[in-house]
């Protein structure tokens, strides 16, 4: 998640700034990271823990510590 912070406070910057929806995509993974990295940003982004997929978080643990269900 800390390569993660940069950008998440490049998104609150331009959210900050535009009136309208601003859309972030992740780049797609062979393991699948990239809904990883997208439940990470939001995490960071809210400071909430996020609704991850339990047979997600089984396969990437990191997701343990922002996920709502262990």
């Amino acid at each position: 998640m800390k390569e993660l912070a940069p950008w998440a406070d490049r998104v609150k910057t331009i959210s900050e700034k535009r009136r309208e929806s601003v859309y972030v995509v992740t780049n797609n993974h062979f393991e699948g990271k990239a809904i990883v990295n997208a439940l990470q940003l939001v995490a960071l982004m809210s400071d909430k823990l996020v609704n991850a997929p339990q047979q997600l978080v089984v396969r990437y643990p990191e997701l343990r510590e922002i996920s709502e269900k262990e």
